[in-house]
C-alpha cells in the first residue's frame, strides 16, 4: 500500500527535476554562435534561450533534459533582430549575422 503511494511520488520528482539546471551569467561559457546553432540543432527537445545582453556579450540558456548550460558569445558576433526581448528565442533568430 505505501509502496502504491511513494512510486507516482518519485516519478513525478524525476519528471520535475529533469531539466533542473539554472542560468547563470557569471559562470556562463564563452562560445561561439556556431556552438549554439549546432547544439539547438543536436537534439529536438532542447531549447535555447536567449537571457538578454551586457555591453559585452549575448547571454543564452541551453535547457535540455537531465540538465542544461550557461553560455555567452561576443555581441560583435551575433545581433538579435529589433524589438526581440529575453527570454524569447525561436531559433531562426540564430540566423542573423552581423
Amino acid at each position: 500500500m505505501i509502496f502504491s503511494r511513494i512510486v507516482p511520488t518519485l516519478i513525478a520528482f524525476a519528471l520535475l527535476t529533469a531539466c533542473s539546471a539554472n542560468f547563470d551569467a557569471a559562470q556562463s561559457e564563452i562560445t561561439t554562435l556556431a556552438f549554439l546553432r549546432t547544439i539547438a540543432r543536436a537534439d529536438p527537445t532542447d531549447h535555447i534561450v536567449y537571457m538578454g545582453a551586457d555591453g559585452t556579450y549575448h547571454y543564452f540558456f541551453h535547457a535540455k533534459l537531465g540538465g542544461g548550460g550557461s553560455y555567452r558569445i561576443p555581441v560583435s558576433e551575433w545581433s538579435p533582430p529589433e524589438g526581440l526581448r529575453a527570454p524569447l528565442l525561436p531559433m531562426d533568430l540564430l540566423q542573423n549575422e552581423q
